[in-house]
């Protein structure tokens, strides 16, 4: 049965009473803050794990000569304030990288009292102690700052991690979800350097959760964080554009199947709201990405083609200097994916190691399952999706989801491992719908009030992953 977005239906569909209008909305109310609550304390205690998990490592984590650049840059915040000085001119630096992360490290700078011009840019042609002699290295006190800042980003990103996965489940995918990004190496490293990259995926992580809350209820505050989300994306890393015209196209694809059942009525306000605001997404995202970018002030389409060409030429230079790092098409660029996310970086064998060396544990070869607990998160996605219909906020969230992947696999040129930080959120997300499913599955089998088998909801298992939402607990 296909739904329309915005109904959501509960063991049956029964009229649910406004607050304030019968005699029952007191007692309703009431459970729906308590469920709120309970999240809210969920999330502030993964933030803090998430952030000790990253202020423990901030010293340890290698330096990377990369960090010197965003460091460098983080006057751009101060320089916004002159659009049209020599920061926004047409040159090498500001084409290099959109400015979102240097206004994310010049923000963190500020508020920790560390000044905007403290180091010089790395040069890749020379040494390490030529570039410390030529004040490319950051001190110690700016170093951390930056790291700090980022910290603060990655243990959101946690946050939302257990939001996304709830909204698909309940809270306890919510929970594993962020606990299996909070623990993995990868997350770790890119939460301790002075990078963009967490950023860029936090921008992600909003657009899910906001795409799954606009499908449940259509309203413009919704559409706005969407393209919002995704324009401070485009202006991290230009790639989240992308997805707004993902977007769009499901907008067009709305309007043309209601018009096709419906006819002109289906075009008319309200009924044609959702593919109206679907179809917004690359305007406002485009209009946020040209906002935070004085760069494009002067010829918005002629500069943002510049950027792409850039990123096009840089990433073939990066693969002629390290040959070991190309990627010559999607299918080797999945190949580095468990290379990356499984092999090198995982966070079932870093929680074996962990128990080796603090709780005693004897386990000789740490193997991973990642991969394992992803795949068979992606299939009950898959299941989930095919059952909700095409418009549900579960397809919503899966086709975002679906499209990250794809940009990443098509785009990736160069196998650099905060290239994969995305793709990994994606994977703790169906972590989390696993563990969601089967925590919920096992729940109903053990529970003392069990629905007796004799119902139609347990006769059917079709009718009862559609009848009931699996995310009753969800953090929606």
């Amino acid at each position: 049965m296909v739904r329309e977005p915005g109904h959501v239906t509960e063991a049956a569909d029964v009229p649910i009473p406004t607050r304030g209008t019968g005699p029952q909305s007191g007692s309703r109310s009431q459970p729906r803050r308590m469920k709120w609550a309970v999240n809210a304390l969920i999330a502030v205690v993964l933030f803090g794990v998430s952030y000790a998990i990253n202020e423990s490592n901030i010293h340890s984590t290698a330096m990377h000569p990369d960090e010197t650049r965003w460091l460098n840059r983080a006057y751009y915040i101060e320089d916004f304030a002159d659009p049209y000085g020599q920061t926004w001119q047409d040159y090498y630096l500001t084409r290099g990288q959109p400015p979102g992360g240097s206004y994310l490290i010049g923000f963190g700078l500020l508020v920790q009292g560390q000044p905007l011009h403290s180091n010089g840019v790395w040069d890749f042609h020379h040494s390490t102690k030529w570039n410390e002699t030529a004040g490319a290295v950051p001190s110690d006190d700016v170093l951390l700052a930056g790291r700090r800042t980022n910290a603060v980003v990655g243990a959101l990103v946690v946050v939302f991690a257990f939001v996304a996965a709830s909204m698909l489940t309940n809270r306890v995918g919510g929970v594993f979800a962020a606990l299996f990004l909070a623990y993995h190496p990868l997350h770790i490293t890119l939460s301790t350097q002075a990078l963009s990259d967490e950023l860029l995926t936090l921008s992600l992580a909003v657009t899910f959760v906001a795409a799954f809350k606009f499908m449940k209820n259509p309203s413009f505050s919704w559409t706005l964080l969407m393209g919002i989300a995704l324009g401070i994306g485009g202006a991290t890393k230009l790639a989240p554009l992308a997805l707004s015209f993902v977007l769009a196209a499901l907008g067009m694809l709305w309007l043309i199947s209601r018009y096709r059942r419906q006819g002109r009525e289906a075009l008319r306000w309200p009924a044609s709201r959702i593919g109206i605001f679907l179809l917004l997404q690359p305007v406002i995202s485009g209009f946020v990405f040209v906002a935070m970018y004085p760069y494009l002030w002067v010829s918005p389409v002629r500069r943002a083609l510049n950027l792409v060409e850039f990123r096009r030429a840089e990433m073939a230079s990066q693969s002629r200097i390290w040959p070991w790092a190309h990627v010559d098409n999607p299918k080797e660029a999945f190949m580095r994916y468990g290379e990356q996310l499984h092999d090198a970086a995982s966070t079932t064998k870093h929680a074996q190691v962990w128990m080796n060396n603090h709780l005693g544990f004897s386990i000789q070869n740490p193997i991973s399952i990642d991969f394992m607990i992803v795949a068979i998160g992606a299939i009950l996605l898959l299941r989930m999706v095919i059952e909700r219909g095409l418009w549900s906020p579960h397809v919503m969230m899966a086709l975002l989801m679906a499209a990250e992947v794809g940009a990443v696999t098509v785009g990736l040129g160069v196998d650099f491992y905060r290239y994969y930080l995305p793709i990994l959120l994606i994977n703790s997300i169906l972590v989390g719908v696993a563990f969601g499913i089967v925590s919920a599955r096992l729940r109903d089998m053990f529970a003392p009030n069990r629905v007796a088998a004799t119902s139609a909801e347990a006769t059917s298992p079709v009718v009862t992953w559609k009848s009931r939402e699996i995310g009753s607990e969800s953090a929606s």
